[in-house]
């Protein structure tokens, strides 16, 4: 598995120049399957992930199609990232989580995304309880 650090440092296979970014802030690596997943590695400096028109604090992460990633004040271009963890490298598709909330038993209920702080997994719940999370 392909791993990149992010950062400020220069040694950082991305560098980002910005207030609140770390000297190693973050690591993105792909899994077997070649998705994408971001894990901070300071605690102190968050990796905060913007999905379904919230923003969230992540310590660790799977990116999706659509996802806007911030590392301190920096905000981390996808396509950039992409590209640099080489061919193999994809985001998840956000058009299945679409689908399910179309045909969630509520769906024009408002979704609130939270994360689980034990696993991390990012998941969405409506109004009525019912979790829709994959």
């Amino acid at each position: 598995m392909k791993t990149l650090s992010l950062g400020r440092d220069a040694d950082c296979d991305l560098t980002l120049e910005a207030d609140g970014v770390a000297p190693v802030h973050a690591r993105a690596r792909l899994d077997v399957d070649g998705y994408i997943w971001v894990d901070a590695t300071e605690p102190g400096f968050p990796v905060r992930l913007r999905r379904n028109g919230q923003w969230l604090r992540v310590r660790r992460t799977t990116l999706c199609a659509g996802d806007e990633l911030r590392l301190g004040d920096a905000p981390l271009d996808l396509p950039t990232l992409t590209t640099a963890l080489g061919p193999t490298a994809r985001l998840r598709s956000a058009r299945l989580a679409a689908a399910r909330r179309r045909t969630a038993p509520d769906a024009d209920a408002p979704a609130r995304v939270s994360r689980d702080p034990v696993t991390g997994a990012i998941r969405e719940t409506r109004n009525n309880n019912k979790d829709t999370s994959p």
